[in-house]
């Protein structure tokens, strides 16, 4: 026990084994090991990888999927694209059935746009679609960012991102964030590690598993670049736009309308406007449209959030009869004006401090002051010697 404690999974198991009467040694036969992907890891044994679902469960998940996905504003391109994913699906499953040749079933997929386009609840509803069509045998979604797959000390990268892998075997990885990954650093490159480890993965366990990889577009592109092997293995990429004026207005009225604050003619007018404004408008920090560094639907909920509290306060100030509260719960124009400018404001800060974070300078052990940021450079160093 003691000559194991740094590992805590191996330290725990045998505590356990050490004081559980009851706990035994699970029994393996050779033709289980040899099914393994990796005779080493009992997590890659098959059956590990989760049973497979019935033919009432796939009915149910493909029932969801189709809903959910048919529930998205916007996004025709996407849905578009997603025909094609379960038509390939569909077909590979047939010809299977006859005992034809159909290649790989298993497509892993790259997501690409800008933030709160629902890549998120795209990569959900794949999920499910080849859950429903057989493409994986479970239902499994494995949801992960650099911190699940990356380690802060050296070597253990490939072993953290191998113990992820095997948690999804038998349906879907998804990484999102994926720009943390490809992030140039000068200090280490255990990103690049754990991309080598899921190549390596999706090479040997390719029939296994799922993988979804979702992030921005120039940081999709960064990551094809950093391995060869990448395009290879993500024969899928579907691109978000961003959401027109017109769309983030039907998002605002689902999201009130779903947290009692339904929205008013005149504040829908008032809605349009702006989202018209913003759309045409581009960043000059980022060079890309306004919205997407606001984050589309992301932010009309927080418009929406900050209109409702100009409405509680609008109600309050006007000592507006609360035991009728029901009938007053509509977001006027006045009341989406006010929530629009809040939100504005409140994501200029966060994009302010978070321009702070990224450059502010710091101290590393050795005591050297640094600047961290896309511009680094050695040359950036001030040594005191």
């Amino acid at each position: 026990l003691r000559a194991h404690r740094g590992d805590p999974e191996l330290t725990a198991a045998a505590s356990r084994a050490l004081t559980d009467p009851d706990d035994r040694l699970t029994i393996v036969t050779e033709d289980q090991i040899h099914a393994r992907t990796d005779i080493w890891n009992p997590a890659t044994t098959p059956e590990a990888a989760g049973k497979s679902l019935s033919a009432e469960r796939r009915a149910e998940l493909l029932k969801e999927a189709q809903e959910e996905l048919a529930e998205l504003i916007g996004l025709e391109s996407v849905k578009d694209r997603m025909e094609d994913l379960q038509a390939n699906a569909i077909i590979a499953g047939k010809l299977a059935e006859k005992g034809l040749p159909v290649g790989e079933l298993t497509e892993n997929i790259l997501l690409s746009g800008p933030s709160g386009v629902g890549k998120t609840i795209i990569a959900r509803i794949v999920a499910k679609f080849f859950a429903a069509y057989g493409v994986v045998p479970t239902e499994k979604f494995v949801e992960v960012t650099e911190e699940d797959l990356v380690s802060k000390f050296v070597g253990e990268t490939r072993e953290k991102t191998g113990k992820v892998i095997d948690r999804a075997l038998g349906g879907v990885l998804f990484i999102d964030e994926v720009y943390t990954l490809v992030k140039e650093s000068r200090e280490h490159n255990h990103g690049k590690e754990a991309i080598e480890a899921l190549l390596h993965r999706l090479e040997n366990d390719r029939a296994s598993f799922v993988c979804i990889v979702a992030g921005y577009e120039e940081d999709i592109q960064r990551f094809r670049r950093t391995n060869v092997g990448i395009p290879r293995r993500f024969t899928q990429t579907i691109r978000f736009p961003s959401y027109r004026p017109d769309e983030l207005v039907k998002i605002a009225v689902s999201i009130g309308a779903k947290n009692s604050a339904p929205l008013t003619d005149d504040a829908r007018t008032a809605l349009s406007g702006a989202f018209g404004l913003i759309c045409a408008e581009i960043d000059p920090d980022k060079g890309g449209p306004r919205i997407d560094s606001l984050g589309n639907a992301g932010f009309v909920r927080h418009v929406i959030k900050h209109s409702s509290t100009a409405r509680n306060r609008r109600l309050v100030r006007e000592g507006a009869d609360l035991d009728t509260i029901d009938e007053r719960i509509e977001l006027l124009a006045p009341d989406v004006v006010r929530g629009m400018q809040m939100a504005i404001q409140t994501a200029d800060e966060e994009a302010e401090e978070a321009h702070r974070r990224e450059y502010a300078p710091t101290r590393n052990p050795e005591g050297d002051h640094r600047t961290d940021g896309p511009e680094s450079n050695t040359s950036n160093d001030f040594r005191h010697e």
